[in-house]
């Protein structure tokens, strides 16, 4: 955004004084800076520097001293110049950190439409067109890659968020592997080399600003558990197979010995007794005796149940009349 300021440069008629100008050419709107919201140390603001000498200039070459603008009817700019520094050399620094001693609050260390006044030795002064510092909070980060696994001959890449400047490194087994820079933009990138995993697999760390952080351990080749394990699914195959025919016997051999079981003569039970008649006697003698019926001739005879023979018409076993006992 722009500001109206109103800059009364006194130029003496009587000096032949010449006045200082101000070449915009490359001039920046807006810079930049981040701030490592988890640390306490000074440094950790990126900072701002800006050569004033590369945009002010004077034909008589007496520029004495160039400042920061403070308008005294807004106290919003009231510390520009004093968290921003002018050298000599006329190069200009702004650390955002310098603010917290005025405010721990991180988002108000963002300085808008800064004007710088350059001013010779006759009080002619020239102002710069605005220039913004722009913070912003960031904290350190982890990407992890989509995959735990890289190839044997492959690297597996991670990236995040740092503050510029700062060294990323990695570690596996506490020796360094890999380290890189994070970026201007406040990012960062590296790889871990497959031929650097000892092993199946490991678990990296990741040094920051003096502190370890811990990934997610990485496989070197793609783990079982990632992809399909033909030789078990074949094992499997094969074991529910026999599982099912081992079923199908069973049940087979419990249905014959059921047969087996209900043609024994032990498992025919009996006929019942009846009670003794106390008139037998009486109903004998007008009984009139019943045909003898000789069914001997039809009864079968098995090895296997020795002293019974079994009545194919009643479907039952019967003493074996021609059975005298073992020889």
């Amino acid at each position: 955004s722009w500001v109206e300021v109103g800059i009364t440069a006194d130029n003496p008629p009587d000096a032949d004084n010449n006045q200082p100008v101000f070449d915009p050419a490359g001039w920046p709107s807006e810079i930049t800076l981040f701030c490592d919201t988890e640390s306490s140390s000074a440094n950790r603001c990126t900072t701002a520097k800006i050569n004033l000498l590369d945009f002010f200039s004077d034909a008589d070459g007496d520029i004495q001293y160039i400042s920061v603008f403070n308008d005294t009817s807004d106290a919003i700019d009231d510390n520009f110049a004093i968290v921003i520094s002018v050298g000599g050399d006329g190069i200009a620094h702004y650390n955002p950190a310098d603010m917290f001693f005025y405010d721990p609050d991180m988002d108000s260390w963002t300085l808008n439409d800064v004007i710088f006044i350059a001013t010779d030795s006759f009080n002619s002064k020239v102002n710069s067109l605005p220039v913004s510092f722009i913070v912003v909070p960031i904290h350190f980060s982890i990407e992890h890659p989509e995959q735990s696994w890289v190839e044997v001959d492959g690297i597996m890449v991670y990236s995040g968020v740092g503050l510029p400047g700062k060294q990323v490194s990695v570690l596996i087994g506490g020796l360094p592997v890999n380290n890189t820079i994070v970026s201007e933009d406040g990012t960062w990138e590296l790889g871990i080399p497959a031929s650097r995993i000892q092993g199946t697999s490991v678990t990296p760390q990741f040094s920051y600003s003096g502190e370890l952080s811990s990934g997610e351990r990485i496989h070197l080749g793609q783990p079982e558990a990632e992809g399909t394990n033909w030789s078990k699914v074949a094992f499997g195959s094969v074991f529910v197979l026999v599982l099912l025919a081992a079923l199908v016997y069973f049940l087979v051999e419990i249905e014959e010995e059921d047969d087996e079981y209900e043609k024994s003569p032990e498992t025919f039970s009996a006929e019942p007794e009846e009670p003794d008649d106390p008139y037998a006697w009486a109903k004998s003698a007008d009984s009139t005796p019943s045909p003898i019926v000789d069914n001997s001739s039809q009864l079968e005879q098995h090895e296997d149940h020795p002293g019974w023979s079994w009545d194919p018409a009643k479907e039952e076993w019967a003493p074996d009349p021609d059975y005298h006992g073992p020889k």
